[in-house]
């Protein structure tokens, strides 16, 4: 199936999987995490919303997997997209799904992974209509802090030495400081390359010039990103939300995020907050939580992932 997000200049492909029986159904709209993935969330050999669909839809719910833009068969604009362009996109996901008659217009809901756990409630506080919101790994902090956390963590599994960690991410803070409030991405290039050649000149580095790696940090994406604090936006969301979080989370650490996500939900009176313990950030049981583990672990999700979601989702679109 297909369909277009026209103020957004996107066309989108994905499928849609049905339960058996007669409908109207239930459904869920899956959003994927940063970066451009397809319909299946295909990343480190695995399929994690192929997973979801199949798991969900023998639950009883309908599930709407959609390729992000310039993946499989959609196209769309990215170099200048950020996570509030990617909203519109799940926005006309969810107006596609409503205009179905095989699906139940009162019971259709979200489910983000990582990224997409922001964009969730970036649509549901947009769209009083949403039923449920799932956010697996999401964040409850600015984007800066966010990614500044991630930094240490993911340096300090992998072992490099707490000096060099401490000096990793003050040269990082510069950085985010130079770009983040550019007026476009020229000037934002033009700052951040200013700002990594007087970071050079105090080292003694004769290359002043920043990795090619580096560049990303002035793209709008990026901008946009490390500016964002998700926290009054969830406070707007009036929907039920299950927020899940896992304890080897390198990527978004579970107790700093979890906590903000539920403080920032407090007059929410539906809100489930759960950290899982052993889970990573791709939602698999894991030993450290480091990323070289992703592909190496021969699960797709963690069965308690599933289960927990899967039973919530169910309770919460169940007819009384």
């Amino acid at each position: 199936m297909a369909y277009d997000n026209l103020p957004g200049g996107s066309h989108l492909t994905g499928t849609l999987t049905l339960p058996l029986g007669k409908g109207p159904f239930p459904a869920i709209l899956l959003i994927t995490g940063s970066g451009l993935q397809d319909r299946d969330e295909t990343i480190f050999g695995h399929k994690p919303f192929l997973v979801w669909a199949d798991y969900l839809t023998r639950r009883g719910i309908a599930v709407l997997r959609v390729d992000d833009r310039q993946t499989g068969g959609s196209t769309g604009e990215v170099r200048t997209a950020t996570s509030a362009d990617f909203a519109g996109d799940v926005q006309t996901g969810t107006a596609f799904l409503r205009l179905r008659s095989d699906i139940d217009r009162r019971r259709i809901g979200l489910l983000g992974h990582s990224e997409g756990a922001i964009i969730a409630p970036i649509v549901a506080a947009r769209d009083s209509t949403i039923g449920f919101i799932v956010m697996l790994e999401g964040s409850g902090e600015p984007g800066e802090t966010l990614m500044l956390q991630q930094k240490r963590l993911v340096e300090t599994a992998a072992g490099v030495a707490p000096a060099i960690v401490d000096q990793s991410a003050k040269r990082m803070q510069r950085l985010y400081d130079a770009v983040k409030d550019a007026p476009d991405q020229a000037a934002a290039e033009i700052a951040l390359r200013t700002t990594w050649r007087s970071i050079a000149s105090e080292n003694g580095q004769a290359d002043d010039s920043p990795p090619a790696q580096l560049l990303a940090i002035a793209s709008p994406w990026m901008r946009w990103f490390v500016r964002y604090d998700p926290r009054p936006t969830l406070a707007k969301v009036h929907c039920p939300v299950l927020a899940i979080g896992g304890s080897k989370d390198l990527q978004v650490p579970a107790d700093a995020n979890l906590s903000g996500i539920k403080a920032a939900l407090q007059a929410n009176s539906d809100t489930t907050v759960v950290n899982l313990p052993g889970i990573n950030h791709m939602l698999q049981n894991s030993e450290t939580g480091q990323l070289s583990e992703y592909g190496q672990i021969e699960e797709t999700v963690a069965p308690v992932v599933l289960s927990t979601v899967g039973d919530w989702i169910v309770s919460h679109t169940s007819h009384t």
